[in-house]
């Protein structure tokens, strides 16, 4: 396991508390989503959850990190069993979910608990889906099953309906500049950190070490510009590749959404952001409030789709793929 189940990141400090008073006040939940935004370490804080629910003798609402599962935890402790995407997949597969029930209905290690974490479940294809709901209807006994995601919309109602839900919250602005200050082993250019203010200081740090803080830049402010007719289709679908499809979908979806937000809740923000120039290009138009929201929300869906078909296994062509998505997003309705 790793080390950083040790600690936790600074901003995560009210949400520990929050989660381990949650955990002394209630029974232990049979499976938990913890959701929230990409790069907040989400799953760094699931990996020290499930050491503080192993550990022999917790003090002050933490793993004590001298007993024996403590010791286990931090090389591999055979009673927590990781999921995530395979290396040659984007998807998480229906033979993954069956490995992980046959764990869970094994006897654990030491007969002692046992705990599942799927991560990036949003990427659990339709089988493996189903085939975990089914897990989680009929729970074993000494077990936890954890889901986290960064985008808990794209799991069925029914999956997500079957967890006790966690939200983890995001730093605000100042102390994301602080740690990328003090973290950041390349130079950052902070005037670019409002594109992508909605994602945590992980996934920011992840952008600007390897270059694509810049392209995230481009491919938003060519998309804006496509909006005004000021960019072609192809510009926009240029850097969409160099950033990566599936990326530039994910932060296309996170662009909507926020944007969708500012504009139905009157939300100002003090920052120049390109959510903000999008408000700018909405409030300009003629249609009204909810014939603009039918418009946002279809293309927002769209895009979700698109970004589940950038990671299915289906051999469909990612470029064009991602065309088709620029083009939809060129014919919207604003005006």
């Amino acid at each position: 396991m790793s080390n950083a189940s040790n600690s936790y990141y600074p901003w995560q400090k009210s949400d520990w508390s929050k989660l381990i008073y949650q955990t002394a006040k209630e029974r232990l939940a049979h499976a938990y989503l913890v959701y929230g935004p990409v790069g907040i370490g989400k799953f760094d804080f699931v990996l020290k959850f499930s050491k503080f629910l192993l550990c022999v003798s917790p003090s002050n609402y933490d793993a004590c990190n001298k007993c024996s599962n403590c010791k286990l935890h931090d090389s591999a402790h055979p009673n927590i069993k990781v999921l995530m995407p395979e290396s040659n997949s984007l998807e998480i597969k229906i033979d993954q979910v069956r490995d992980l029930t046959d764990f869970l209905n094994k006897t654990g290690h030491s007969s002692g608990f046992k705990i599942a974490i799927i991560t990036d479940a949003d990427r659990l294809n339709i089988n493996a889906a189903n085939a975990l709901l089914k897990t989680l209807e009929e729970p074993s006994g000494a077990s936890t099953v954890i889901l986290c995601s960064s985008l808990p919309g794209l799991l069925s109602p029914t999956l997500r309906s079957r967890c006790q839900k966690f939200a983890m919250s995001k730093p605000e602005r100042e102390e994301t500049l602080t740690w990328l200050k003090e973290n950041s082993s390349a130079p950052v250019d902070f005037n670019l950190l409002d594109i992508v203010t909605e994602n945590g200081p992980l996934e920011i740090l992840k952008l600007a070490e390897s270059g694509l803080l810049e392209k995230h830049n481009l491919f938003i402010n060519n998309f804006l510009n496509l909006l005004k007719g000021k960019c072609t289709i192809q510009e926009v679908v240029v850097s969409a590749s160099e950033l990566g499809e599936r990326h530039s979908a994910y932060y296309l979806m996170q662009f909507l959404s926020r944007t969708m937000l500012m504009f139905f809740s009157n939300r100002v923000m003090d920052v120049n952001s390109p959510e903000k120039y999008f408000v700018e290009i909405l409030n300009e138009s003629s249609l009204s409030r909810r014939d603009l929201a039918i418009e946002l929300f279809r293309y927002y869906d769209q895009v979700a789709q698109s970004y589940a078909e950038l990671g299915g296994s289906s051999n469909l062509n990612p470029q064009l793929i991602t065309e088709s998505l620029i083009w939809r997003g060129s014919q919207l309705n604003l005006y």
